[in-house]
This record gives C-alpha cells, structure tokens and sequence, in this order.
C-alpha cells in the first residue's frame, strides 16, 4: 500500500480503514501510514506565519509528492482522518526537542476518539533529519501516537491554549522556561466544545483572544486581532454599502420614471403605476434606513474608515431625504382628483 500512488484522499482513507472497527485502530493505520509514507522535505524552509496559514501543504499535494514539512504531515493526516469519519484538527505552534532552549513553528494534530481528544505529532514520529548530512532518515516514534497531554507541552506549544488539552494549561511564557506548573483554570473541554458551536468569525475572534491571553507580550497576535476586528467593521461597512446601492438603484429608477412622466406629461403611465412607485419607494427607503442603522454600527479603528463611515452616512441621508420628497410628490399626485392630476405633472 506504501508504494502505490493515491490522488484520491477518500480511496485511500477507506484502503487505510475499511479492514478496522474502532476509531481507535483506524487513526492507528492512518498514522502509520502517513509517518512511513512521507518523507520529510529538508530543502522546504518553514513558514514563520504565527497564525499556522502556513505557505499550505495540501494534503493531496502532499499525497502526490510523497515529501512534506510538518504542514504537510499534520494537514494529510487531518484529512485522512476526516474522510474516515472521524473528527481531527490541524495545530499550530512551537515546537523544540529536549536539548532546545528555543521552539520553532510547527504544527501537529489532535483527533476526537471514544469521545476524547488525543494528540499526534506524525512528522516527529517519522523520523529526523540527521545534523551532519542534512538528510532526512526514517524512524518510527511511537512516543508521538496519543501523547498525553501533560507530556507533549513540554516539547509542543499550540498557539491556541484550548488544544494543549490541560485544565491547567500554561502560558507561553511558562512554556519557554520549561515549567509546567499552572494555577490557570480552564476547562478544555467546554471550550472545545463551544468553540464548535460558533460560526467561523467568532471562532477566530475567541481564538485570538485566548491566545493573547496566554501570551500577552505578544504585540504580533494583539496586532492580529486588531486587523480581525477592523477586517469585521469593513466588511459591516461593505454590507451597509451593497445595501444602500440596491435602495439607491431603486430610488434612481423611481426619480428616472416620476422626471419623465412629468417631462412628457404622461399622466396614463403615473395612473396605471401607483402600486410599482410606491413599492420601490418605500422598498427604498426601507433599505436606506438599514444600511445607515448598519454604519451606525460600525466603529472602526483606522481614520480613513471611520471617514468613510461618516461620508457614507451623510450620503444616505440625503438619499433619504430625496426620498421623502418623491414620497411627498407621490402622495400628493395620488390623492389629488385624477381630473386634476395633468397640472402637477
């Protein structure tokens, strides 16, 4: 099975599982397979991206290669995992071997088996690269399978806190002088689990948010959520903005047939179209008083935002008021006799 070559992540997951019952011996067979088919790439250099988008490994990139940094090694066995049925993450961090003072960026997995989250590391199970000759050498490293979590934090530091899987997880800080000593509370498994009720924004939000927590010297991450959340009041303004041209679409079409009526003094098509002109304006109007209700909203950091906030409120609002004088003109042309509505056209 190790020789031959799958393009298809889902043909192999069932030739990896289809002869095991239990979660269990089926992230067994994955492992093994992605630790001995997978070489390690010693002329990939590592991504620095502290948020693990890394330079992306895809897993069926990986699969045809057959050669992977440990990107590539958490993202194949992920998907493997995946296509087998069974809950896996892919995790971001630092890692460091026993005689290291520093960590580097790496990345690992953990996987949801008889209703508990186990860790993996696939790629230092794989073997190592040899100091002298830079080569990659194959060795297996079942120290790496299941992990316990009060072990693996001493060599590996998730940039989220949630997935060192400990009640009492430490900080980066502890992390780098090696003490694995925590007075911190915090129930992994409710965060886990919350952390898959909330949409992908809140997600990332909590995310950073933890991580700034266990790390709060780190300016790289306060500047991450800085950009998230300005990100999140743009693309609010961005809503409020394809809100207001549809209403300004609809008012422009209502002002361009009221112009031509009166210009042509076609009183037939003002007749026949009362219910289609008050229903784009009032269509309008409805629109309008959403998008501004939207940038009211909005509380952007940077100042050419919060300009942009502010014109676009004070466009919307002459909008508005255009708005309410078709509005007037209508109901006035309406309630007027239709034997003297020809004199205010």
């Amino acid at each position: 099975m190790l020789s031959k070559n799958y393009e298809s992540l889902e043909q192999l997951a069932i030739e990896l599982t289809t002869p095991f019952v239990t979660d269990s011996e089926k992230v067994r067979s994955i492992f093994i397979y992605v630790t001995h088919a997978i070489k390690y790439d010693v002329n990939k250099p590592l991504n620095q991206t502290l948020l693990r988008t890394f330079t992306f490994q895809s897993a069926v990139s990986v699969l045809m290669k057959r050669k992977a940094v440990c990107e590539g090694y958490a993202n194949l066995f992920k998907e493997l995992c995946v296509a087998s049925g069974i809950k896996a993450e892919f995790i971001g961090g630092y890692a460091r071997n026993e005689e290291e003072s520093i960590a580097e960026p790496h990345a690992w997995n953990a996987a949801y088996i008889n209703n508990e989250w186990k860790l993996f590391d696939p790629t230092w199970a794989a073997g190592g690269v040899n100091a002298q000759t830079k080569k990659f050498y194959q060795q297996f490293e079942e120290k790496y399978f299941m992990t316990a979590p009060q072990k693996l934090i001493q060599s590996h530091y998730p940039d989220d806190p949630m997935w060192q899987l400990l009640n009492l997880p430490v900080t980066r800080k502890q992390f780098e002088n090696k003490s694995t000593f925590s007075e911190i509370n915090f129930s992994f498994n409710d965060t886990i689990g919350n952390h898959y009720k909330t949409d992908s924004i809140a997600r990332m939000a909590n995310e950073l948010k933890r991580m700034i927590a266990f790390d709060p010297g780190n300016d790289t991450y306060s500047r991450q959520l800085n950009m998230f959340n300005e990100n999140l009041e743009v693309d609010k303004m961005n809503r409020a903005n394809d809100i207001a041209q549809e209403a300004i679409d609809s008012l422009n079409e209502t002002s361009r047939f009221i112009t031509s009526a009166r210009q042509k003094r076609n009183y037939t098509a003002m007749n026949e179209n009362e219910k289609l002109l008050f229903d784009k304006i009032n269509g309008a109007e409805k629109k309008i008083k959403s998008a501004l209700e939207l940038l009211r909203q909005c509380s952007p950091s940077l100042p050419q935002n919060k300009m942009m906030v502010r014109n676009n409120i004070s466009t919307l609002k002459q909008n508005l008021e255009a708005i309410t004088n078709n509005k007037k003109y209508l109901f006035n042309y309406y309630n007027t006799p239709k034997a003297n509505r020809a004199r205010l056209l």
